[in-house]
């Protein structure tokens, strides 16, 4: 998560529907990444108003999500949905570009990455 204030979402409510707990962390206001993932099912990574990843400087927490998503994918120990920036990050991780299209459209799928 890397809005403090998006506690409450539907992704957490189905999830909590189907009996998950749910963590937030949202490691741009602090919250530290978990070393230990064996408590966790899966990863949910959100959205953010953040935008390029090539803005490291206002954005110093990039760097080390991304260090903290691509190690993850690696393991291939969790499933994994990764939303807006989310998707950016692990694009970014594996060498590719991630940014907002240039025409500020949006778009709107789901693909098995492997």
């Amino acid at each position: 998560m890397h809005r403090s204030e998006w506690t409450s979402t539907r992704i957490a409510d189905v999830l909590r529907s189907m009996v998950y707990g749910v963590d937030f962390l949202c490691h741009p206001k602090g919250d530290p990444l978990p070393n230990d993932r064996s408590s966790y099912a899966a990863v949910v990574v959100a959205g953010g108003i953040e935008g390029s990843m090539r803005d490291t400087e206002r954005w110093p927490w990039l760097m080390r999500e991304i260090a903290w998503l691509k190690a993850l994918i690696e393991a291939g120990d969790r499933p994994m949905l990764d939303l807006c920036l989310g998707a950016q990050m692990i694009a970014t991780a594996f060498g590719s570009e991630g940014s907002p299209r240039p025409d500020g459209l949006m778009e709107l799928g789901f693909f098995r990455l492997s």
